[in-house]
């Protein structure tokens, strides 16, 4: 990455809310982070044990703390986060 397109140290930091938790959903938060700083992941899948491979995987792949929740208002309780819809399903 160049300087010109590298994250500051002092960029504010931004939760991401993934709905999907597949291949998707982890490309998405790898894109994220090349442009923002990412420290937390809330992720739902219509799979639960999906969501928890999930976060297993992908939280210690990227550094981030990652949160599995059982519905989507759950994973955007926030109110302010990245939306990343990694997603075929009708979840929403």
């Amino acid at each position: 990455m160049s300087d010109s397109t590298a994250i500051h140290p002092t960029a504010q930091v931004d939760p991401a809310a993934v709905i999907g938790a597949g291949v998707q959903g982890e490309a998405q938060v790898r894109a994220l982070q090349q442009v923002r700083r990412v420290e937390r992941v809330d992720v739902v899948d219509a799979v639960p044990e999906r969501a928890e491979s999930y976060a297993a995987r992908v939280g210690p792949a990227l550094g981030v703390e990652v949160a599995v929740h059982r519905d989507v208002a759950a994973a955007v309780r926030t109110g302010r986060c990245f939306i990343l819809k990694a997603s075929w399903s009708a979840m929403v």
